[in-house]
């Protein structure tokens, strides 16, 4: 077996690669080989964790021949990605060095966003001390950071699309207020109407948006994060705690307001805001109004 030969092992998989090349040339291509310095460590990890898989993602393509040689792995467990490996150069030392990074290790980072080694144990050890699946304090950091950057980036289109609206109808609303909309839409050109006829719509919507990010986004804000895990509703409802603390409740344990704005944001698309309710940022993740607001 030389050096550089394929894994053959079942949780080692090269078939994302295959298909990134393939369809960047547009025409098949295979891996047939891996890099000859990273290749014993993922064949050690491979066999530690057999329940891991190890996906393929970088590579060294020939056009010539359509093969590929891949020097970078994605871990899984299940479905969720918990590292990443691949081989990095120092110039310092002159030499290849194995690097390993996923959130956690770019969070304990001082410099830099990977854990680098030339010793294959030492890096064995750095992967199976950082790289596992996510806790659930760690599952409901990361929803709610992404609930909230959702919330922030649809608040500001939302904002940004109203403002455009106004300055592209600015002469044509200083003739007439919101509130005498429908005279307005009866006697306007038709230009006009095509440019301001969803105005009061994107309105509303940005309102709503803004009112839901505002009480998200503030500390004594009645608006707070919900993070289903399996049949358990995950929350900090700073009513309760502060927010400092996570509340785990089953859906019997929820209020009868909890258990019906989830319900309505459950039958709705992701990035949606119901008026009164909340927003959903995706099926697990949800910002809630308080009861107070029912």
């Amino acid at each position: 077996m030389s050096e550089n030969s394929l894994i053959t092992l079942p949780n080692v998989s090269y078939a994302e690669a295959e298909a990134i090349v393939s369809t960047a040339y547009k025409k098949p291509f295979k891996v047939t080989t891996i890099n000859s310095f990273i290749r014993p460590l993922i064949e050690k990890l491979a066999i530690r964790h057999p329940d891991w898989t190890f996906l393929a993602i970088r590579d060294s393509a020939s056009t010539s021949n359509c093969t590929i040689e891949v020097c970078a792995f994605e871990m899984f467990v299940k479905q969720e990605c918990i590292g990443r490996l691949n081989k990095w150069y120092s110039y310092h030392s002159d030499s290849w060095l194995f690097s390993v990074t996923n959130d956690r290790i770019k969070e304990k980072a001082k410099r830099g966003d990977s854990i680098r080694s030339k010793s294959i144990d030492t890096t064995v050890k750095t992967v199976e001390k950082y790289c596992s699946p996510l806790g659930l304090t760690e599952l409901f950091s990361k929803a709610a950071n992404q609930a909230g950057s959702k919330l922030e980036m649809l608040r500001d289109r939302d904002l940004g699309r109203v403002s455009q609206l106004w300055r592209e109808g600015r002469v044509a609303i200083s003739k007439f207020l919101l509130d005498n909309w429908d005279a307005y839409t009866a006697t306007a050109s038709e230009d006009e109407r095509e440019i301001l006829l969803n105005l009061p719509e994107h309105t509303h919507a940005a309102a709503l948006t803004s009112d839901v990010y505002h009480n998200y986004s503030r500390t004594r804000g009645n608006a707070y994060m919900v993070y289903l895990q399996g049949d358990k509703y995950v929350t900090n409802d700073k009513s309760l705690t502060g927010g400092a603390a996570l509340t785990i409740k089953t859906h019997e344990e929820l209020t009868e307001g909890q258990r019906h704005k989830i319900g309505m944001l459950k039958l709705v698309e992701d990035n949606t805001t119901l008026e009164g309710i909340g927003f959903r940022s995706s099926a697990t993740s949800f910002i809630i109004y308080g009861d107070k607001n029912v």
